[in-house]
C-alpha cells in the first residue's frame, strides 16, 4: 500500500465520530531555537491557562449569575477593565516585542533590548523594541519585515485563537477578548499613526524605497482593509458579542462557537488582512469539521507597490487514528517576490513580479491521555516568507507537551 493511501485510510479511519467530551488543548513546546512561533504560542498558551483557573474560580464564587445580577454585572464589568483587558494586552504585547520584532532582529543576526509599560488602563505608554547599535547590517526588506512582525504575531495569535476554539467547539472570553481587541488595536495604530508606530515607520518606509506612492494613501488603504475585513468578519463580530453580552451581562465565561452547518459538516470562515514588505495580502481562512476532523483552507493574495503575491495553506487536524493517537499535518504554497535577507544592498525602487515559489509543510502525532498530552511536530521549508517562520530555508522537530482543558 502507498503512502499516500495510508494517510488516506488512517485520516478516514480517523474522522469518524466518536463521543468525547470536547477539550481545549492547552501546550507547552520545548524549542532549543527559541523560534517565534513558539514563544508566540508557549506565552497565548501560559495566560490562557492562567486565565482557565480563574474563570474556573471567581465562577465558583459568583454561583448564580441571576442571584443579584446588577452587583454581579458591575463587579464583572471592574473585573474586565481593572483585570482582563491589562492582563490580555500583555498576552499580545509580550509576543509582539520578543517573538515579533526581536525575533526578526534575531534572525537577520542583530541583538534586542525592550522596553515595558504598564498596560492600559494603568499606563497608555508603548511598549517597543530596540536594535543594539552596531549589531545588525539591514537591508529595507529586513527593515520591512522587522518593522511589520508584531502584526504578524497577533495575526498568528488570532488565528490560533480561533482554531483551537473550532477544534473544541468552545470559546472562553479571553479567546473572544484576543479575536475582538486585535483587529480594534489595529485599526487605531492606522487611524491614529503615532511617531513611533509599527504602521507609520512601514508605510513611510514602503513609500521611500518603493516610489509612485505616499506613505499616507498606503496607511489609508491599510486602514479601509482592516476596517472592512473586521466589519464582515463573523469570528470578530461574535467575539464582540461573546464578551460585551454573553460574559459582562448574563455572566457566562465560556459558551459554544457557533457554526454553519452544511450536511454533516460544520462551517466557520475568518478574514484578514497582513502587511508583507511588497504591500497587503488578504486572507479568508475557512474551517470545516467532519465529523471530528478539522479541516482548514486559507487562499491569500496581496499586491502593493513591491509587487504582488498569491498562494493557499491547507491542514487537517484532529484526526484520531486511534482512542489515544491524533495526527495533523499541513501544507502552505506561495508565489511570492524575491526578498533581499541576505546582504546589505538594496532592490531599485518599482514593483517586483512574483517569480518566487516557496512552500512550508508540517506533521504533527499527538498522544493524548485523560487530561493532557504528548508530542511530535515536524516542519520543513523553502526560503520563503510565511508567517512567524524564519525567510531562509529551514527544517525543525520540537517535542511538546500540555493540558486538555474542559470548561472553566
Amino acid at each position: 500500500m502507498s503512502a499516500s493511501r495510508i494517510v488516506l485510510v488512517l485520516a478516514a479511519g480517523g474522522c469518524t465520530h466518536v463521543d468525547r467530551v470536547p477539550t481545549t488543548p492547552v501546550r507547552l513546546s520545548i524549542d532549543l531555537a527559541a523560534r517565534p512561533e513558539v514563544i508566540t504560542q508557549n506565552v497565548q498558551d501560559a495566560f490562557r491557562l492562567a486565565f482557565w483557573v480563574k474563570d474556573h474560580r471567581v465562577g465558583e464564587l459568583e454561583g448564580d449569575p441571576e442571584r443579584h445580577p446588577l452587583a454581579l454585572g458591575v463587579a464583572r464589568a471592574a473585573e474586565l477593565l481593572l483585570f482582563d483587558i491589562p492582563i490580555a494586552s500583555e498576552v499580545t504585547v509580550i509576543p509582539h516585542e520578543v517573538a515579533g520584532h526581536g525575533g526578526r532582529i534575531r534572525e537577520f543576526g542583530g541583538r534586542a533590548t525592550y522596553s515595558f509599560e504598564l498596560p492600559p488602563p494603568y499606563s497608555f505608554s508603548p511598549s517597543a523594541t530596540h536594535v543594539v547599535a552596531g549589531s545588525l547590517s539591514s537591508t529595507v526588506d529586513m527593515n520591512l519585515l522587522i518593522d511589520q512582525a508584531g502584526i504578524a504575531v497577533e495575526a498568528h495569535e488570532a488565528r490560533y485563537a480561533l482554531h483551537t476554539a473550532f477544534e473544541s467547539g468552545r470559546l472562553d472570553h479571553l479567546d473572544s477578548g484576543l479575536m475582538f481587541g486585535i483587529p480594534i488595536h489595529e485599526i487605531i495604530e492606522a487611524t491614529v499613526p503615532f511617531a513611533q508606530s509599527d504602521v507609520r515607520h512601514w508605510t513611510t518606509l514602503q513609500a521611500d524605497h518603493f516610489g509612485g506612492v505616499s506613505a499616507e494613501s498606503i496607511q489609508h488603504r491599510y486602514l479601509a482593509l482592516v476596517a472592512i475585513t473586521s466589519l464582515v468578519n463573523p469570528t470578530f463580530l461574535y467575539s464582540a458579542y461573546d464578551l460585551l453580552w454573553r460574559f459582562l451581562v448574563e455572566g457566562k465565561r465560556t459558551g459554544a462557537l457557533p457554526t454553519i452547518r452544511v450536511g454533516p459538516a460544520e462551517l466557520w470562515a475568518s478574514t484578514h488582512v497582513s502587511p508583507t514588505p511588497w504591500g497587503l495580502e488578504l486572507e479568508l481562512d475557512v474551517l470545516t469539521k467532519w465529523p471530528d476532523c478539522i479541516v482548514g483552507i486559507a487562499p491569500h493574495a496581496g499586491t502593493g507597490p513591491g509587487g504582488s503575491s498569491g498562494g493557499i495553506a491547507l491542514a487537517i487536524s484532529n484526526v484520531h487514528v486511534s482512542p489515544i493517537v491524533v495526527i495533523a499535518a499541513g501544507l502552505d504554497a506561495w508565489l511570492q517576490p524575491d526578498l533581499a535577507v541576505a546582504a546589505p544592498i538594496l532592490f531599485g525602487t518599482g514593483p517586483r513580479a512574483p517569480t518566487h515559489l516557496g512552500a512550508s509543510t508540517f506533521a504533527e502525532v499527538r498522544w493524548d491521555h485523560p487530561g493532557w498530552f504528548v508530542g511530535l511536530r515536524a516542519s520543513t521549508k523553502t526560503k520563503v516568507l510565511v508567517d512567524l517562520q524564519p525567510i531562509a530555508a529551514s527544517g525543525d522537530v520540537i517535542a511538546f507537551t500540555g493540558l486538555l482543558l474542559g470548561r472553566p
